[in-house]
């Protein structure tokens, strides 16, 4: 019972976290994920947070996010986004060795120090975003698990990061996570 707080106060400094527990994102299997997350503030160019799946912990080693911007380092990925530049909004991404799609740009507008619950299903065919558990926006489609630009490590863990834009204090938190993948 509890919270994970990313905090950072420092320009470019990185908090992040991820879970060993894998996902085969484009295998024939059912997967999902959800995680319930609130930002402390709105405010452009204060922070990047990221909530979703990306390439094991080596990568921990560096940063999950960029310095001085929105995107994310070179890592295979798929989740969501709020941008440092576009506070906001949530984006719904997915990428591979770092050529990375808006999927869903505007996916979701948080509201400050506000809980709310992101998701992601894979139902054998395409992947479906969730917000507050009602299904949201429009499919990842088997066409685009298929590009170039879909993660090709295909196995990724839950990650969850905050990188700050500059030295104001800024909080990422999460109450909890669910991952699950079908045998």
């Amino acid at each position: 019972i509890g919270e994970v707080v990313l905090f950072e106060s420092v320009d470019n400094e990185e908090a992040a976290v991820q879970w060993n527990c894998p996902i085969i994102v484009n295998g024939g299997n059912n997967w999902a994920f959800e995680v319930r997350l609130k930002v402390e503030n709105i405010t452009d160019n204060r922070a990047t947070c990221y909530a979703g799946l990306y390439v094991r912990a080596a990568e921990l080693s560096g940063d999950v996010v960029a310095d001085n911007g929105a995107a994310l380092t070179a890592g295979d990925t798929l989740g969501f986004i709020r941008k440092e530049a576009d506070g906001n909004a949530v984006d719904f991404i997915y990428g591979d060795s770092g050529a990375f799609v808006d999927h869903d740009a505007g996916y979701v507008v948080p509201a400050a120090d506000t809980y709310l619950t992101l998701g992601m299903y894979y139902n054998g065919t395409t992947i479906q975003g969730y917000l507050n558990g009602v299904l949201s926006g429009t499919a990842i489609s088997a066409s685009d698990i298929i590009d170039g630009d879909f993660p090709a490590a295909a196995i990724l863990v839950p990650t969850l990061a905050n990188k700050g834009d500059n030295a104001a204090d800024f909080d990422f938190s999460i109450d909890w996570i669910r991952v699950a993948q079908d045998a």
